[in-house]
């Protein structure tokens, strides 16, 4: 059933390409270029049995779902990041208070 639809899909794709022109603001292949697309969408059926054979194992992982330490909370780039944020809108802060003070 894969094959047929895999077939289908192909099919289609190639009558919306060839015939579709301004509704699917595309342009006719040459054969070549059709053929290249053909080998690129076949390669997926012998990658598909080449993973198939690679054990699960290789696959797995856990996640660390538990929560964080506070000291660990601020080395993340999050808290970095958030940190320099705050630190310009002080020192923004700053320099447009200095500059009232300046015009007073």
């Amino acid at each position: 059933m894969f094959l047929v639809i895999y077939a289908f899909e192909w099919i289609f794709q190639f009558i919306m390409v060839e015939v579709g022109g301004e509704v699917t603001k595309c342009f006719p292949l040459s054969v070549c270029q059709n053929l290249i697309c053909v080998g690129f969408g076949f390669i997926s059926i012998p990658w598909y049995y080449i993973i198939k054979l690679l054990p699960l194992k290789h696959f797995e992982f856990t996640v660390n779902d538990h929560p964080m330490e506070e000291e660990s909370k601020h080395k993340t780039i999050t808290s970095f990041a958030k940190k320099s944020t705050i630190r310009k809108k002080e020192i923004k802060g700053l320099l447009e208070e200095s500059i009232k003070r300046q015009m007073t």
